[in-house]
């Protein structure tokens, strides 16, 4: 009985599943749904109408973006004689298109043959925009006097072509990360090795070389002006051709006059080889670098070798090394001589099947900076940026190697304060701008006495100020136990009245300041005062500490009226984690007034630029008051 049941039931399914099916059918043409791309969209509607609502629609998007792109210009005003700026952001989906959409605006409009162009092209990756739309344009722009090309991409050898023969006055800013590649197949890249096959292998090997041969296309260039380059020394291959680049560039490129190099040294799980180039490798050509103006160096191991690798005391060029036993061979190379090879042989430290030399090592003296010093012209340097300088590459650049420096900046936990102080010391050069970020000196009053007694005339711009962790340190985010943990500096680090006076009567021309305030119990009034006298003093920024704002997550029992107008979502390693932002004694309100007392108060120019911080972020700009 139970078996005829079933039977049943399937034979009631088959006869009337065709014409469920049929009726389905027949219900789905009669409404005609359609999905995916099939549909109509919005934006491929078309209209009839010239001034309909396609055309209003284009006209209120380019006024969106010549609002907040061009500050409210108006598109006549391109057309004008002058100097225009052209300003396109690929960082994303939305920007590529408004960016593309204001170039096809660009095509269609009269350009003054009296006009030039600043063209700042940017992007945080690979290039999504139209290359073809880009280069109509820039064949149409009279003239290109600045060019910013910050994007992911080379910039192609079509475009440096057409600049060196159409607009050869043209001063290219490039910046290149040599660290960053994203293939054409990303997921095939992201394969761990051990999944890749052969074929998968090949097409990666392809692409690296596609993207090693794109970027010389900025060799030989003649309008090359300055260049910002990002190197990643990650990886189990020991990869020169970055470094090797950079070093071709400065040797074939006679313009350029600004370097910025950073050298990126990941952490985790990723092997780093042991060989991978620290610095530049002058080793393989004799060619002369170009005098460079501006040079900023963040990770570059100016006491490497002279071939750019690291120094290692078990290290030697001496082709008898290898003859050494473990764990002889790992001993300096000063006592190997000291203790002679006759004795290391007789302590079987010596492979005695092997022939050598006894002759003592002689390793090489010369650093990858004092190279450099012989092969480019320093008297042109006018800007100098090190991140964690050492002692001895402080006093390497020191005496008269640097006439024409005027401006510098130290910065870094591990940066020798002594040797910063002998360096402001020299007198071969006067400096106008001066900058320390998170430089600790063991006395600052010692290192305010250095600036003003060595470059008080000349000083405009000084800047000291500590680190500061950002938001999610105080958040708990990296570890409860780390929540809400005092991080405060020394109060002997930070600037106080006297230092304040003390550049006031003697630096009479300071235009800026930026420095650290510390938070006492009462607000120092005759410090903000003294502040305030400075007649020159136009940019002025003040820092406090984080926890002086007040970084927490909420108490479980407050009023939660209270706290929506302090509540933050952000996104951390793809995880939504909503923290409660506490404005502990109002700092938003008390940088409002801070600003507001400052601004009455001022004594001679008034400031054009008054900001003021609370640890890593911005509190109180006048964009976000204006919105109270």
């Amino acid at each position: 009985m139970h078996h005829h049941a079933i039977l049943c039931f399937f034979y009631i399914l088959l006869t009337f599943c065709p014409s469920i099916d049929t009726a389905s059918y027949e219900m789905t043409r009669r409404f005609d749904i359609k999905y995916g791309d099939s549909a109509p969209q919005l934006s491929h509607i078309k209209d009839s109408h010239e001034d309909g609502i396609n055309f209003k629609a284009n006209q209120a998007r380019i006024s969106l973006c010549l609002r907040h792109t061009y500050g409210g210009k108006k598109l006549g005003e391109f057309s004008l004689p002058g100097t225009h700026y052209l300003k396109l952001d690929y960082g994303d989906t939305a920007l590529s298109k408004t960016s593309d959409f204001f170039l096809g605006v660009l095509e269609n409009l009269d350009l003054s043959a009296h006009s030039t162009w600043i063209v700042d092209i940017n992007d945080s990756g690979v290039w999504p925009g139209d290359g073809a739309l880009l280069s109509r344009v820039l064949h149409k722009l009279p003239s290109i006097q600045t060019l910013y090309w910050r994007q992911g991409e080379p910039i192609p050898l079509n475009i440096v072509q057409f600049l060196e023969t159409n607009h050869p006055q043209c001063q290219l800013y490039y910046e290149l990360d040599l660290g960053y590649w994203a293939p054409a197949d990303g997921s095939i890249h992201r394969h761990r090795r051990s999944r890749r096959n052969p074929i998968d292998e090949e097409v990666i090997a392809t692409e690296e070389q596609n993207s090693q041969l794109a970027r010389q296309s900025i060799l030989n260039s003649t309008i090359l002006y300055s260049l910002k380059v990002e190197v990643s020394s990650g990886g189990r291959k020991r990869d020169p051709s970055m470094m090797d680049l950079i070093f071709c560039i400065l040797t074939t490129c006679p313009n350029i006059k600004e370097l910025d190099i950073s050298m990126l040294r990941g952490g985790g799980c990723v092997v780093y080889h042991t060989d991978n180039p620290q610095a530049l490798d002058f080793t393989s050509s004799d060619a002369v670098l170009a005098p460079l103006e501006s040079l900023t160096l963040d990770g570059y191991m100016l006491h490497a070798k002279p071939n750019g690798l690291k120094w290692r005391e078990w290290e030697t060029d001496h082709p008898e090394r290898s003859i050494l036993n473990k764990p002889w061979k790992y001993l300096p190379d000063s006592a190997v001589n000291y203790i002679g090879y006759s004795k290391i042989k007789e302590w079987g430290g010596l492979q005695t099947v092997v022939k050598y030399d006894t002759s003592p090592l002689k390793p090489c003296t010369k650093t990858n900076v004092d190279v450099w010093l012989e092969r480019m012209d320093w008297t042109h340097l006018r800007t100098l940026k090190i991140q964690d300088p050492s002692t001895e590459d402080l006093q390497v650049l020191g005496g008269n190697t640097l006439p024409s420096l005027r401006n510098v900046e130290f910065s870094g936990y591990y940066a020798h304060h002594h040797a910063i102080l002998d360096f402001l010391s020299n007198s071969s050069f006067r400096l106008e701008s001066i900058k320390f970020d998170g430089i600790y000196f063991c006395s600052i009053t010692q290192a305010i006495s250095s600036i003003v007694e060595n470059h008080g005339p000349s000083l405009h711009t000084l800047v000291i100020k500590h680190s500061q962790p950002s938001r999610r340190y105080y958040g708990g985010v990296y570890s409860p136990s780390e929540r809400n943990r005092p991080y405060r500096h020394p109060s002997s680090s930070f600037l106080n009245t006297t230092h304040i006076t003390q550049l006031k009567d003697n630096i009479l021309g300071l235009n800026t300041l930026d420095l650290d305030i510390l938070v006492g119990e009462e607000w120092n009034y005759e410090f903000l005062d003294t502040l305030n006298s400075f007649p020159e003093l136009e940019y002025l920024t003040l820092r406090f500490e984080a926890p002086a704002g007040g970084w927490d997550d909420g108490d479980e029992d407050e009023d939660e009226d209270e706290l929506d107008e302090e509540r933050i979502v952000y996104q951390h390693y793809g995880q939504s984690s909503e923290y409660r932002y506490k404005e502990i004694d109002h700092k938003l309100y008390l940088m409002v007034g801070l600003k507001e007392y400052l601004t009455n108060g001022k004594v001679g120019k008034p400031y054009k630029k008054l900001e003021t911080w609370v640890g890593s972020e911005v509190v109180g700009d006048a964009e976000f008051i204006s919105q109270l």
